[in-house]
């Protein structure tokens, strides 16, 4: 619902989430919902999917969604992972109107033995996080285990974006911004020594340029005050810096949505 709402404000944003539990929704209703949030969008959607993160378990409890074991989860990913790509491409049940165009499969998690192979086989893109225990340390493992499996099918590596995702705490001081991520992550139960970016300007930019040197291919943050458009701006301005770092001088498109004027700055 939130995400049909910023069809309209918003031009360049791409929408979609990082990422949908399979245990959500039955597959085929989730490839329509967003399919129309891909042609409301022009294009924009993202089909976000995973197999439901343990830190998820109590969200399941609370509403009465049935959690299974790991390995039955990994099953529903791949039922629903092959249903959605039968439905985009054609040779499933009936999905019309058509996506604007190849809407992109994010594919969320790192496990070696099963979801990197299940990446490998349908996904456009995948995400680590740092939620998920990814560290710039595991990164060209993980990278290199998904190599093998591609080969496997027969697929060229490159074809799949690699997606990084953690928290983003930026203050004048390190100091200053490990107590604002004390005061983000201890009512959320995250222990203290929990992967994020967190320092100054620089040191952040340093942190996230030695993930794209590594082989990522974006890096997607998550701010504690991302509902102040100034924060919003200050985090792009890191992120350029990092870019650069790595030896990415192309531009970078940072975009905020003001939900009271409805203006996307």
């Amino acid at each position: 619902m939130l995400l049909a709402a910023l069809v309209a404000p918003t031009s360049f944003l791409r929408l979609g989430l990082l990422v949908a539990s399979a245990t959500f929704r039955h597959p085929a209703l989730m490839v329509k919902m967003v399919t129309t949030l891909d042609v409301l969008s022009s294009g924009r959607a993202v089909l976000g999917i995973g197999a439901g993160h343990p830190r998820t378990e109590l969200e399941h409890r609370i509403y009465g969604i049935p959690f299974p074991p790991l390995g039955e989860r990994m099953d529903r990913l791949e039922d629903a992972l092959r249903m959605v790509r039968a439905m985009l491409g054609g040779d499933g049940p009936p999905n019309f109107p058509s996506p604007a165009g190849r809407l992109p499969v994010m594919v969320g998690g790192s496990g070696e033995q099963r979801l990197l192979r299940l990446v490998a086989r349908y996904a456009d893109m995948c995400n680590f996080s740092a939620s998920a225990g990814d560290s710039l340390g595991t990164i060209p493992h993980k990278l290199d285990v998904l190599q093998r499996h591609c080969a496997v099918v027969g697929r060229d590596r490159r074809d799949i974006t690699i997606t990084y995702k953690s928290v983003m705490e930026v203050a004048p001081t390190e100091a200053a911004a490990r107590q604002a991520w004390d005061a983000y992550r201890m009512p959320r139960g995250l222990p203290a020594g929990a992967a994020a970016f967190i320092g100054t300007s620089d040191q952040v930019a340093e942190q996230i340029s030695g993930f794209l040197k590594a082989g990522i291919d974006e890096v997607i943050v998550e701010l504690p005050g991302a509902n102040d458009p100034d924060a919003v701006r200050k985090a792009g301005g890191v992120l350029q810096m990092a870019a650069q770092r790595a030896g990415d001088d192309s531009p970078l498109e940072v975009q905020y949505v003001d939900p009271t004027s409805r203006k996307a700055f």
